[in-house]
């Protein structure tokens, strides 16, 4: 009964962080399988850059910056 209770409680958190896996960017779009410890970083890092951009903060303090490029004389921009 015990062993029972305890598989059926790592299913629960198995599917829960493939769950994050599926919901958050950087790690649904890796190409490589990531261990579980690295799916928690990357969604913790991920809810730190949504709330700073969130708060108006803009996206500076993670590295989000809005990168722009020279446009070249006689090149159309949009």
């Amino acid at each position: 009964m015990r062993n029972k209770a305890e598989k059926q409680r790592r299913d629960r958190l198995n599917a829960f962080i493939g769950e994050l896996a599926t919901l958050v960017p950087m790690v649904a779009r890796s190409a490589k399988r990531m261990d579980k410890t690295s799916i928690l970083r990357l969604t913790a890092t991920h809810l730190r850059i949504y709330q700073t951009l969130i708060n108006g903060k803009g996206g500076t303090a993670y590295g989000v910056t809005e990168t722009r490029r020279p446009v070249r004389s006689g090149a159309a921009s949009l």
